[in-house]
């Protein structure tokens, strides 16, 4: 008979305790499924919250077109009217709506990206700033980052020419020691080992420092082309690495990096 009532007692004692969690997972479910002004709008520039300010929009082709949205809401009392505070490149385009967003409404802002617009392949940041009326805080920037690849339509099984093809025998040069103030530059070759013509775009230098140039930007088959990197060491001092990334149309090989390191001493 004792063992009964205890094996009773310990059934209501679990009993109790799944009542209590399921209680508590309904709780929290409601909470969650009812986000605050702050979940929907977490960033604050003077009285106009945003959903977000960067719009990251990842990897895109240059043929290719990307559109984001960001959310607003006027937290403040008064009427705030906005506006965008500069003329923007002909690759983007920014629609705000409204243009007079009243005390606790909320507008929206849409960005459209066309890569086809934009010349320049790799990373790039834009901002976009708005002009508003708002006493705390008038202008406010909206960022945007993303980054530009070639596209290179699928291989002709017809076509019996190797396409373009880079080859690059160095990547790194290492200039040694060289005084503050001096200049350092080295000379890589790019060769065109296929049956097409390669194509330099352009190079994209991680530092004001570096300079690059090319004897010439388009390689016919089995030629080369010289890339001149150039490190200006001005302000700079001990161990030093830098980059330049040069974008090419092989398909294989749409971007190589050359590297020019050395120390710099006073």
């Amino acid at each position: 008979m004792l063992h009964l009532i205890m094996k009773i007692k310990i059934i209501l004692f679990l009993g109790l305790l799944l009542c209590s969690s399921l209680i508590l997972s309904a709780q929290q479910t409601l909470v969650q499924g009812e986000p605050t002004l702050e979940d929907r709008f977490p960033k604050r520039i003077g009285e106009l919250r945003f959903s977000k300010t960067t719009a990251h929009l990842g990897t895109i082709f240059n043929n290719e077109i990307k559109v984001d949205t960001i959310l607003l809401f006027n937290g403040g009392e008064q009427p705030l009217s906005i506006a965008l505070g500069e003329k923007l490149p002909d690759y983007l385009k920014v629609e705000l709506s409204p243009s007079k967003l009243e005390p606790g409404s909320q507008g929206i802002i849409l960005l459209r990206y066309d890569a086809n617009f934009r010349k320049e392949f790799g990373f790039h940041f834009e901002r976009v700033i708005l002009r508003t009326n708002d006493t705390e805080m008038a202008e406010k920037n909206i960022n945007i980052t993303l980054s530009i690849k070639e596209y290179f339509p699928p291989p002709d099984p017809t076509d019996t020419l190797i396409s373009q093809k880079a080859r690059t025998p160095e990547s790194t040069y290492n200039f040694g020691r060289i005084q503050q103030g001096d200049k350092a530059r080295h000379d890589f070759v790019i060769y065109n080992d296929g049956q097409r013509e390669l194509k330099i775009h352009h190079a994209k230098n991680v530092c004001g420092c570096i300079k690059t140039s090319f004897s010439k930007n388009l390689i016919a088959p089995g030629d080369s082309s010289i890339a001149t990197v150039e490190f200006d060491s001005f302000g700079k001092e001990g161990s030093n690495s830098n980059e330049t990334l040069i974008f090419l149309n092989d398909p294989a090989q749409p971007e190589i990096r050359f590297t020019i390191m050395g120390d710099v001493w006073k």
